[in-house]
């Protein structure tokens, strides 16, 4: 989340660089931690497919991020 922030109100290169590192880090935990918690604690009727949402979700979520840090660019020149 944090990461995301400073992505979105970003003003400078450096501020970019950091806000990368962030989500980058923190994609580590989401892609490799995340399914092996859903998988455990899922009632074993419904850890194939809980788990399966949750690696095909991934990629909208992905698509939710971009186009929000692509469409707050054209928001950047206009004050709040």
């Amino acid at each position: 989340m944090l990461g995301m922030f400073l992505k979105f109100t970003e003003t400078v290169t450096p501020l970019t660089t950091q806000s990368s590192f962030l989500i980058g880090f923190g994609l580590t935990f989401a892609a490799t931690a995340a399914p092996m918690l859903v998988t455990e604690i899922s009632y074993p009727l419904y850890r194939a497919p809980l788990t399966s949402t949750y690696n095909s979700l991934w990629y909208s979520g992905a698509i939710v991020y971009v186009s929000s840090v692509s469409n707050s660019s054209a928001y950047s020149d206009k004050p709040l």
